[in-house]
């Protein structure tokens, strides 16, 4: 059976700020290779994304994300407490933080981790044996 060696697109629909939106991630490249050697050098790291870390998990999808839908993001606004002044404040919050403080539900996580993965499937990043087990 041949093999497609193709890159590989993909996409998820998550809600962001109450509506639902779809995430395209672009294939993977081998800039996106040194990126995650770069950004997670140790088996450790790796696990970390395949057990749903959100942090790491977050990094990645943002980095891989296309311009069109990092947009998806760029009108929101993300609201903290200030203890000391009993009122709400507004925070800026910039790159994948915007994703990851978006992110309200599990499923969406997960949805975000299988886009991830579909793409960069042919590198291995992360070994397929940890996929199948988050899969599972």
């Amino acid at each position: 059976m041949p093999v497609d060696l193709l890159p590989v697109e993909s996409s998820c629909e998550i809600k962001i700020g109450g509506v639902d939106v779809t995430l395209d991630l672009r294939p993977f490249t081998l800039g996106d290779l040194a990126f995650m050697q770069r950004e997670f050098p140790t088996e450790q790291s790796r696990m970390e994304i395949a057990k749903l870390n959100a942090d790491p998990l977050c990094k990645i999808v943002w980095h891989m994300l296309t311009p069109e839908s990092k947009k998806h993001f760029s009108n929101i606004k993300f609201v903290d407490y200030d203890e000391e002044k009993e009122q709400p404040i507004e925070i800026e919050v910039k790159g994948y933080k915007k994703l990851f403080h978006s992110i309200t539900k599990t499923d969406d996580l997960l949805k975000l981790f299988m886009a991830y993965s579909e793409s960069e499937s042919l590198n291995n990043f992360v070994p397929d044996l940890i996929k199948k087990k988050v899969k599972n």
